[in-house]
């Protein structure tokens, strides 16, 4: 039996931008603005190939890379909203 180890990263990833968030908000929304293009990006690349012509890449890959760029944005989210979008870093 095969073990399905997304879950694991998708909750790593949830609390290495926790982390961020928490610790040093300029450094994580510039983590935000880079990371979540790019795995959303990749997610739509693959999503628009895998339309054009099936391969074998296992369905769980899509749902992967759809929560790895998501993920990012709703602590961008978040922490933007409990801190009323005023970018408090930037003053």
């Amino acid at each position: 039996m095969e073990k399905n180890w997304w879950p694991y990263l998708l909750a790593g990833e949830s609390v290495f931008f926790l982390f961020f968030w928490l610790i040093n908000p300029y450094l994580a929304w510039l983590l935000t603005v880079v990371l979540a293009p790019i795995f959303m990006a990749v997610f739509i690349i693959a999503k628009i190939s895998e339309w054009i012509e099936k391969s074998n890449v296992h369905g769980s890959f899509f749902s992967f890379m759809f929560w790895m760029g998501f993920i990012p944005l709703v602590w961008a989210l978040i922490f933007c909203w409990l801190d009323d979008f005023a970018f408090s870093w930037m003053k």
